[in-house]
Order: C-alpha cells, then sequence, then structure tokens
C-alpha cells in the first residue's frame, strides 16, 4: 500500500506463458523449495507467480524481482504450461494428490486458528 517497502528477503518473479492455450488453471501457492530459501509457486490463467523468501534468495531471483526492480521485469516462457501440468499432474497422479491436498489444508485451518485472537 505504499506504507513500506518492499521486503530485502523476498523476491516474486512473474512469468507470462507465451502459449497460454493449455493454462486454464488456477493452483494457490504450493511450497517448491526449502534450502537455502522458502519458494512458492502460483497460478492463474496464463501467469506464473514464484516467491522466494529467505536472506539466501540467490542474486538472480532478486535481479528479476518484480516489486524491486524499477522496470517490474516480467518473464515470458514456454515452460509455464509445462510446469503447470507437471504440478497438475501432481496432485491428481496416484492419489497421493489428494492426500497432499488434505493436509495442505489441514495446516491452513490451523494457521488460521493461531491467528485468530
Amino acid at each position: 500500500m505504499g506504507d513500506a517497502s518492499f521486503p530485502k528477503e523476498v523476491s516474486l518473479i512473474v512469468t507470462l506463458a507465451s502459449e497460454n492455450k493449455d493454462v486454464f488453471t488456477i493452483i494457490a501457492p504450493v511450497p517448491v523449495q526449502a534450502s537455502p530459501y522458502h519458494g512458492f509457486i502460483f497460478y492463474i490463467p496464463g501467469i506464473e507467480f514464484l516467491l522466494c523468501v529467505g536472506k539466501q534468495v540467490s542474486p538472480t531471483m532478486r535481479k528479476f524481482c518484480f516489486c524491486t526492480i524499477g522496470d517490474h521485469p516480467i518473464g515470458v516462457s514456454t515452460g509455464v504450461a509445462i510446469r503447470l501440468k507437471s504440478m497438475s499432474d501432481k496432485f491428481i497422479s496416484d492419489g497421493a494428490g489428494p492426500a497432499e491436498l488434505h493436509g495442505w489444508l489441514e495446516r491452513e485451518k490451523k494457521f488460521e486458528r493461531k491467528k485468530s485472537p
């Protein structure tokens, strides 16, 4: 809201799907990396967001941060649809996806209860 600067230990990478005909899915934030920093990826149709959090976020990730770089860089990649399909397949295949999704929802519920006064 303009009251504070964007945190130094956070980078947001935005990438557009160059061929978005296959990217009509929304995926809530999913952890994709835990070390040496935390990474979360989420999608809205045609756009991939990668949020990197931690003191050890790589200089490359910081170099392309949408929020802190003056030109607000947005990448364009054919890989967005490939990564989205891989992420979707993970949640659907072998029955492992629903269990993982259920676990994630339960953790979110606990987190929401902790935040409430």
